[in-house]
């Protein structure tokens, strides 16, 4: 099914005119009373979609996706904003957003949604895209891009559509300190490591990597309470930069296609196949990254 068949030319504004987001979101959702998509009171609509925003923290960088799910619509209704000028939308954002698209989410609408929202997404990931839809002159012109460019429904949400893209990994002969220097600043304790032609070919782990440097006797004992000075971090601090990430890694528990569907990958999570599916092309190359965090980021809070 194509995407502009559940969307409404009445919705797409060009020009969107305002210099906040209350300003902007408003309008777009006086465009939606107008023709008759929601009941219930514009105000308030507003205030729960910047409340819902602010909770949820998610940054924003060219495109903005304020959604709410309300008992105000049966249906799924989507606005698509373009603003005259990109607009910076919250503290935290890490770019102005060009592309505003609203989602008002009826009861029973929650799959059609995360369908509508993974179809855009794999479309406006690419600037360029992007680009056509901005330079777009009338809400006609908005959806004949989509329609050109065969912007389609998918029957199931799958791993391309909920994976982590911007996935940083580390080289087999990196040093350590580049891998524990990554787990700092990124916030994560494993990395893909990657070869030169970016297949990946192991993980590595910030406990493997401590593990490593404690004597294995130590593991074989009941009673460690007369330990109070040892520290294998000092022997870490001595040699991470004279070993290689390749002494450390593993190979990944698992690797997915990109065409997964979004239920075999919760199930193997759920079982603890992995803490992180990494997922990755016919040819090996490593495309993103899923784990709990993706789940409740992009389905239960997409």
């Amino acid at each position: 099914m194509k995407l502009v068949s559940i969307l409404d030319e009445n919705l797409v504004v060009c020009g969107l005119v305002g210099d906040t987001r209350e300003e902007l979101y408003g309008h777009l959702l006086d465009h939606v009373q107008k023709y008759g998509r929601v009941k219930g009171d514009r105000r308030q609509l507003l205030l729960d979609i910047i409340e819902r925003e602010d909770a949820l923290q998610m940054p924003y960088e060219g495109i903005a996706l304020p959604h709410i799910r309300t008992d105000a619509t049966a249906d799924l209704t989507i606005a698509i904003g373009i603003p005259k000028q990109p607009i910076t939308f919250k503290g935290n954002d890490i770019g102005p957003c060009s592309i505003v698209i609203m989602s008002l989410i009826g009861p029973s609408t929650s799959d059609l949604y995360l369908k509508a929202l993974a179809a855009f997404s794999r479309f406006l990931i690419k600037a360029e895209n992007r680009e056509k839809i901005t330079a777009a002159a009338t809400p006609a012109d908005v959806l004949k891009v989509l329609e050109q460019n065969q912007v389609m429904l998918k029957n199931e949400i799958t791993a391309e559509d909920i994976m982590k893209h911007d996935c940083f990994a580390v080289g087999e002969d990196d040093q350590v300190s580049d891998a524990l220097d990554a787990f700092s600043r990124l916030n994560e304790v494993q990395l893909p490591v990657v070869d030169n032609a970016g297949k990946i070919i192991g993980v590595v782990d910030a406990a493997e990597i401590i593990k490593r440097h404690v004597p294995s006797y130590i593991f074989l004992m009941d009673n460690l309470k007369f330990l109070t000075t040892f520290e294998p971090f000092d022997k870490i601090f001595k040699e991470e930069q004279k070993q290689c990430v390749k002494s450390f890694m593993r190979p990944p528990k698992r690797l997915i296609p990109p065409e997964l569907p979004l239920i075999q990958i919760t199930i193997a999570l759920l079982k603890g196949e992995a803490d992180l599916l990494y997922v990755a092309g016919k040819d090996g190359k490593l495309l993103g990254v899923i784990g709990m965090q993706q789940l409740v980021h992009k389905v239960l809070r997409g």
